[in-house]
């Protein structure tokens, strides 16, 4: 079986089986949707430091010259937060917004989906966004999908909306289905990359490994604690670790992934975005 091919189908029994089990450990759909949505967002936020952080000489590079560096972090910071409070305003409004974002998040996770089965095959470069019909169809399909159901989640109450009495999966699962496939394969994804840039340097896998380490243990310690502090920062955790937040950051993530994959490094080369040849073939991986 071809890697990219063997990717998504473990990615997609790991998650399958993930979800499985929460069904099993809370039978009850408002607890085993916070223990979702908290499991989901925790490793999620540690895939968007991850990220950001390795990408950020590609980012760099958006800086204009002639702009001071603690000037173009002010203009970054506050740019966020602006979009952060917009954010939450239109939220406010139209709760029912959050799928779109939603779907944004899932559009992500199906052109990357595409851009990992070139990257196989190209020993761990990954293209530029896709820009073929094709590509643009199948990804678009495939939110398409993802949207559909979750408008058919009953959070959302559409079916009665409509006189069905058909409910389908909770909109946390939906969400747990499509994030954590995306998760998990990139996990799998990184492992095999790191096996091909061994090629290069025999010490980089160390440091990628304690690199995705790093990135994931700051969202789990924070979620941990949080966790273990009782009712009085329950509001904290349900804001930090919830769907609503998570996908304003997911969004941001989109942006910031589509513009890296046009940039490139001048300095040493980052995990996500290796540009050195290995020996490693598709039919040997």
């Amino acid at each position: 079986m071809p890697s990219h091919l063997r990717n998504r189908v473990q990615s997609a029994a790991v998650a399958g089986a993930l979800l499985g089990i929460a069904h099993a450990m809370w039978p009850d759909p408002g607890e085993r949707s916070v223990w979702v949505y908290r499991c989901i967002t925790t490793f999620g936020y540690g895939h968007l430091i991850g990220a950001a952080w390795f990408a950020r000489q590609r980012m760099a590079q958006l800086r204009p010259r002639d702009i001071p560096v603690p000037l173009w972090r002010i203009f970054i910071i506050t740019s966020i937060g602006t979009l952060l409070g917009t954010y939450a305003w239109l939220l406010h409004l139209a709760p029912g917004l959050i799928l779109f974002f939603f779907g944004v998040s899932a559009w992500h996770v199906a052109e990357n989906d595409l851009a990992l089965g070139q990257a196989y095959r190209d020993e761990g470069r990954l293209p530029d966004l896709i820009r073929s019909p094709t590509g643009h169809a199948g990804a678009l399909a495939a939110t398409s999908v993802v949207v559909l159901a979750g408008l058919l989640t009953p959070e959302l109450g559409w079916t009665v909306r409509l006189g069905l009495t058909w409910t389908g999966p909770s909109l946390s699962d939906v969400f747990a289905a499509v994030t954590g496939y995306h998760l998990v394969s990139w996990v799998r994804f990184m492992i095999d990359r790191i096996r091909w840039i061994r090629w290069i340097d025999a010490d980089s896998p160390g440091r990628m490994y304690r690199a995705l380490l790093a990135v994931h243990a700051l969202p789990l310690a924070i979620s941990l604690a949080l966790l273990g502090s009782g009712d009085r920062v329950a509001t904290a955790e349900t804001l930090v670790f919830g769907p609503g937040l998570y996908l304003f950051w997911s969004v941001l993530h989109v942006l910031q992934t589509a513009i890296s994959r046009t940039q490139h490094p001048t300095g040493r080369e980052d995990l996500f975005s290796p540009s050195h040849s290995s020996p490693i073939t598709e039919t040997q991986s």
